[in-house]
C-alpha cells in the first residue's frame, strides 16, 4: 500500500486481496496510534468468482506454459540448442499479440519458467545489472592463478558483494570503476570477459523489459515443470484465496478470531467490535454460546430432519436454541427442503 502514517482511520478494501497475510498486513494499517479504526472489506459472490479464477490464471495449464516458451524462441529467434546467456528486449503486449495469447497468461508462464531455471524475465524499465558466478571457489581460484590480469578485479567483487555462488546479485558498474580507478566501459568489459570465460553469468544493465535465457532452447517435449513450481504452490494459492473467501463469507464467527486461528491462535477471544460480534449481540448470546450452539446444528443437520426433531436432538436452553436456528434460517445456514425437512445449506 505504501502508507506507513500512524493517524490512518479507514482502511477500506474494494477488491479482497489473495491472501489474509496481504489482508492482516494493510487493514493492520488503520490506527496505529491507538485511536479507534476501522477496517472494511466490501465483498460479494462475484469477488469468489474472481479470486478462484485467479488461480487459474496464476497457473496456465502447462500445455499452454509449453506453447508460450515455444512461441517465445520462435518470436525471439532462438533455435535449438542455441539461447544461453542471450539478453534480448521483449515486449510481453507485442508478443501476445502477434499470437493472440492472453497477456496474464503470458506473464504468469513466464514466471513459472522463471522458477524452472529456463529464462529470466523482468518487466523493469531500468534493471539493473545482476552477476552469478557459476563455478567453484577452486575453480576460480585457478582462473585467478592462470589470468593474474583479472585477479585483482574478481578479488574487487567477492569483496564488494556477497551471495555470489549462490544465486544472481545486483552489481553496480559505476561503483565498481571507482573502487578499482578504471572507467565504467572498462568493468563492463572485464564482466563479459569473464561471462565469456563461463566464470560467471552477467546480465548487464538493461533500460527496456527483456528476456535472458539462462538455458539453451530446448524441445517442448523435454521442457519440465516440477512439482515444487507449480502443483504445490498452486495447492498454497488455492488454500490462502479459499481462506479469504471463508473469511469474508462468514456470518456466524468473530473476524479477530478468524485471523487468529488462521495464524495458529486457537484460544483467542471474541473482539466485541466486529460486524458478526455486534450482530449477535441482539440474540443476546456470546459469540461461544452462538458457535458452540451452530456447530451442533450444523452437526445434526448431516441427515435432514424437521424442526421439531432438531430440537429435541439439541441440548440446553430452549429460548436460546430457537434463537439461533432463527437466525441460521434467516441467513440462510440452514434451509427447508420441499419436504419440509431442514439441511444445511453449505453456505
Amino acid at each position: 500500500m505504501g502508507i506507513d502514517k500512524p493517524d490512518v482511520r479507514f482502511v477500506i478494501h474494494i477488491q479482497p486481496p489473495d491472501s489474509l497475510e496481504a489482508y492482516y498486513q494493510e487493514a493492520g494499517r488503520a490506527g496505529r496510534d491507538g485511536r479507534k479504526s476501522a477496517a472494511v472489506l466490501l465483498f460479494n459472490n462475484t469477488d469468489t468468482t474472481k479470486l478462484k479464477k485467479h488461480v487459474k490464471v496464476a497457473f496456465p495449464e502447462i500445455v499452454n506454459i509449453k506453447r508460450i516458451y515455444d512461441a517465445l524462441c520462435n518470436y525471439l529467434q532462438i533455435a535449438q540448442g542455441f539461447g544461453k546467456g542471450q539478453v534480448l528486449e521483449f515486449h510481453l503486449q507485442g508478443f501476445a499479440q502477434a499470437f493472440k495469447f492472453q497477456q496474464a497468461m503470458v506473464y504468469n508462464s513466464l514466471k513459472i519458467l522463471q522458477r524452472e531455471g529456463y529464462l529470466e524475465f523482468t518487466e523493469e524499465v531500468d534493471s539493473p545489472s545482476r552477476i552469478y558466478f557459476t563455478v567453484s571457489r577452486d575453480d576460480l581460484y585457478k582462473f585467478q592463478v592462470a589470468n593474474a590480469n583479472f585477479d585483482g578485479f574478481v578479488k574487487l567483487i567477492l569483496r564488494s558483494y556477497t551471495g555470489l555462488f549462490t544465486g544472481y546479485v545486483r552489481v553496480d558498474e559505476e561503483l565498481l570503476a571507482k573502487r578499482v580507478g578504471i572507467d565504467q566501459e572498462q568493468v563492463s568489459n572485464f564482466l563479459k570477459h569473464l561471462r565469456k570465460s563461463n566464470v560467471i553469468d552477467y546480465v548487464p544493465r538493461n533500460r527496456t523489459p527483456y528476456i535472458y535465457f539462462v538455458k539453451e532452447r530446448i524441445n517442448v517435449d523435454r521442457l519440465k515443470i516440477s512439482k515444487d513450481n507449480y502443483d504445490l504452490r498452486k495447492k498454497d494459492l488455492t488454500r490462502r484465496i479459499g481462506s479469504v473467501i471463508e473469511y469474508a463469507s462468514s456470518s456466524t464467527k468473530c473476524r479477530s478470531q478468524m485471523l487468529m486461528e488462521y495464524f495458529g491462535e486457537t484460544d483467542s477471544a471474541p473482539c466485541g467490535i466486529c460486524d458478526v460480534c455486534k450482530s449477535l449481540e441482539t440474540l443476546e448470546l456470546s459469540t461461544f454460546e452462538f458457535d458452540t450452539i451452530g456447530k451442533e446444528v450444523k452437526k445434526i443437520l448431516a441427515n435432514p430432519i424437521t424442526y421439531e426433531n432438531l430440537l429435541l436432538k439439541l441440548k440446553g436452553d430452549q429460548q436460546k436454541l430457537r434463537q439461533v436456528i432463527k437466525w441460521l434460517l434467516d441467513n440462510n445456514k440452514i434451509i427447508y427442503r420441499i419436504d419440509n425437512l431442514l439441511e444445511w445449506s453449505g453456505e
